[in-house]
């Protein structure tokens, strides 16, 4: 080990550096619970949503409870309080936390998070990202409980070993690693101005096409004068996918497309050595379509494949319909759909409804043209969120090197 480095409980650390114990430098205090009735009324109150996914709390859009003054005084935030989640379905969101950002006057916290009051030891901004770095959180995981959810309480809380370098230092890790978040927000701002874009064009270019001046009544409403109104069956075709046994999954052979494949919640593939009918394979470009849970269309790349029972192959006439502009054209029809039904996602969508619905059909040459415009602002999506995703990880590797002093930083 170098001379500039000591041995600790929580492993290798600049000299410089402390290790402590939470409730060493603070101290930590369960929220507030209340009842049905408290709840709309009153003065603000930070809920669990509230700290879910963010790293700094703001003093707006809280929901409201009816609190005492004294309750107000005890459940009070101040900046530079850090809040934990006591409670979470999936093991990954328990202790995730988030800072206070100012003064939040009249304002107390939800009795499923605990409260984090630190003696000034700890810089307000590295407060932001010391709680995130992986040994804390592998620590913090190890004294949480499981039963119905996981839970971390106060207890087990203040034994937590923090790694705290000289103020100064706080203050240089946090300014670089703010700077990474910075980039992240300005990318999230450039992703959903994105989605709104397409939103909007996609609003436009399949009720009004390109460059129209001459519309007729229809079925659907208002459509160019030139365009069909057709039943997708007439341009269209849905293939069933095919249910398996388990004792037919094989090791090797071709891959069995299944919903989670599609959605990318999971990687795991199985496969299949069965003779089938040409049309339950896919190819790559093949437009196929989620209808049990989750729902929406999807285009295949990638190698030859088979499609389980909930997704549906769609091949086309290709001499009436677009691949690329029935994508998105289902696309909208889903999102409409969904919109209907208040965005529930049980939607009963059968094989015969969708062969029956009617959709508007512009001219091959017109099709092409929009599903052009619209492709290209998705492949700018996809610049974005890979981008996001590179920051990210950076942002990640920062935090583990800085927040363990493997590499020091200049004050």
């Amino acid at each position: 080990m170098s001379l500039e480095y000591k041995s600790t409980p929580i492993g290798a650390l600049p000299n410089e550096w402390k290790v402590l114990q939470l409730d060493e430098i603070g101290e930590f205090k369960n929220g507030i619970n209340k009842g049905k009735e408290d709840f709309g009324h009153g003065f603000p109150m930070v809920n669990l949503n509230d700290v879910f996914g963010v790293s700094t709390i703001y003093n707006t859009n809280l929901g409201l409870v009816n609190s005492t003054i004294n309750e107000r005084e005890s459940y009070s935030l101040i900046k530079g309080d850090v809040l934990f989640i006591r409670s979470s379905v999936k093991p990954s969101g328990v202790g995730l936390t988030a800072t206070i950002s100012c003064d939040m006057r009249d304002t107390v916290y939800s009795g499923f998070i605990i409260r984090f009051r630190d003696n000034g030891v700890l810089d307000l901004g590295y407060k932001r990202h010391c709680f995130y770095e992986k040994g804390f959180r592998d620590r913090l995981l190890a004294k949480s409980t499981v039963s119905a959810n996981t839970n971390i309480n106060q207890n087990a809380l203040n034994t937590l070993l923090l790694a705290v370098p000289p103020l100064q230092e706080q203050q240089k890790i946090a300014e670089i690693l703010s700077t990474v978040d910075a980039k992240i927000d300005i990318i999230d701002q450039q992703i959903t101005q994105t989605q709104e874009l397409k939103k909007g064009l996609m609003q436009r270019l399949l009720t009004k096409g390109i460059g129209h001046t001459e519309f007729k009544d229809s079925p659907l409403g208002k459509i160019p004068k030139s365009w069909e109104v057709v039943k997708q069956s007439e341009v269209a075709t849905f293939f069933n996918g095919r249910a398996y046994k388990l004792t037919e999954w094989e090791k090797e052979g071709i891959p069995v497309i299944r919903l989670q494949n599609l959605t990318g919640t999971g990687k795991t593939y199985y496969y299949s050595n069965l003779k089938l009918p040409d049309h339950q394979y896919c190819h790559n470009g093949d437009l196929l379509y989620m209808w049990s849970a989750t729902f929406g269309p999807v285009k295949w790349f990638g190698d030859k494949a088979i499609y389980h029972y909930h997704i549906w192959k769609i091949e086309h006439d290709l001499n009436r319909l677009d691949s690329g502009f029935h994508y998105y054209l289902l696309d909208d029809v889903t999102a409409r759909m969904k919109n209907e039904s208040h965005g529930s996602t049980m939607l009963h969508v059968t094989k015969g409804g969708m062969e029956k619905l009617l959709i508007k059909l512009p001219s091959l040459k017109e099709q092409q043209k929009i599903a052009d415009i619209l492709s290209s602002v998705d492949e700018k999506l996809e610049v974005l969120l890979e981008k996001k995703v590179h920051y990210q990880v950076l942002k990640q590797g920062l935090m583990q090197q800085l927040l363990t002093g493997k590499i020091r930083v200049k004050v």
